[in-house]
């Protein structure tokens, strides 16, 4: 099944959550599935690839990692859960190219400079299972031959190893990249698209589900609330309204970003989005919203004065965000943030 999180048209970039204390499935997210994806999350057997798919359906951050853990999180999917009870999640990104083979693949001891043991890796472990891979299309484009074997073929070695491994395994693929682009400028294996584009299923932008938003808005403020010792109760229909017209150019990352910074300005019961600049008016307005980058930086900048600018340790921007201090560190550097004095 391939979740699909880009657009033609709408090139925004966001992270959706993916946190398994999350949202869960979304009131009324399911209407967003057609037919045809339900009875792929509810009946493909676990040797069919399924993969909500990356190239140019919906954009990055609407959620695929959320409705990846739908399947293992819905009553209704309770026949799949019982043949597929474990889901392994791997997120591509997050690994240095040189990595991802060892942790799809694993490898055998002594297979290369710092190989001291033997490790398992995510196919193997996933044998019997789900398999997610996140941002399939930063996949190096050397490894690729090597997954399309073990998804048709059902095997694969480890790295220094001379044995085959069989593994019954289904899998779960998502990408924010528009593949078909990538095939052009052979970037991506067009034969291993195709394979993984068995079940593709498109994820809708936030702005494109609106309805969604006051659960989400509930949700985080519960969330956050205890984090920063407030006990968010109220949301005015002002508030609501404003925060279900606004465009959301970074998704659910900048919704997530906007509550947080929300949560630590109010005062009292009710939420106040307080100097939030929402330059937008609404929807479709080409140039006058903001990337993502600039939210982040802002909201960085918020949690950093909140603090008094200390990063590491208790109370700290990085346990306020959820981050480890090296990687607020680099995400600072990244966005040139730094104290003024």
């Amino acid at each position: 099944m391939l979740l699909d999180g880009t657009n033609r048209h709408d090139r925004a970039l966001s992270v959706g959550f993916c946190r398994p204390d999350g949202l869960g499935c979304v009131r009324h997210f399911g209407r967003w599935l057609r037919r045809r994806d339900r009875i792929a999350l509810r009946e493909a057997p676990r040797d069919h690839v399924r993969t909500p798919a990356g190239g140019h359906e919906h954009p990055h951050g609407c959620g695929s990692p959320r409705l990846e853990q739908m399947p293992q999180r819905k009553a209704t999917l309770a026949r799949w859960n019982a043949r597929a009870s474990a889901l392994w999640p791997l997120r591509n990104a997050a690994l240095p190219a040189g990595l991802v083979e060892s942790e799809l693949f694993g490898h055998e001891k002594g297979a290369f400079t710092g190989a001291i043991a033997r490790k398992i890796g995510r196919f193997e472990l996933a044998h019997g299972g789900t398999l997610f891979l996140d941002e399939i299309g930063d996949l190096p484009l050397e490894l690729q031959p090597k997954l399309l074997r073990v998804l048709q073929e059902g095997e694969f070695e480890r790295i220094g190893a001379s044995h085959t491994i069989t593994v019954d395994v289904r899998v779960i693929a998502a990408t924010n990249r528009d593949l078909e682009t990538a095939i052009r400028e052979n970037r991506f294996r067009s034969d291993l698209y195709y394979r993984l584009n068995v079940f593709p299923i498109r994820l809708p932008p936030l702005r494109e589900r609106t309805e969604d938003i006051p659960l989400m808005v509930r949700y985080l403020t519960l969330k956050y609330g205890p984090r920063f010792g407030k006990r968010i109760s109220n949301v005015s229909p002002a508030i609501m309204k404003m925060l279900q017209t606004y465009s959301w150019p970074g998704n659910v990352r900048e919704l997530e970003n906007v509550i947080e910074r929300a949560t630590i300005l109010s005062a009292g019961a009710e939420l106040d989005l307080g100097w939030w600049p929402m330059t937008t008016g609404g929807r479709g307005r080409a140039g006058a919203t903001r990337t993502l980058e600039e939210v982040e930086r802002e909201h960085i900048r918020a949690v950093l004065e909140l603090t008094g600018w200390r990063v590491s340790g208790e109370r700290g921007a990085a346990e306020h965000l959820g981050m480890k201090p090296t990687t607020l560190e680099a995400r600072m550097k990244k966005l040139g943030i730094t104290r003024k004095e």
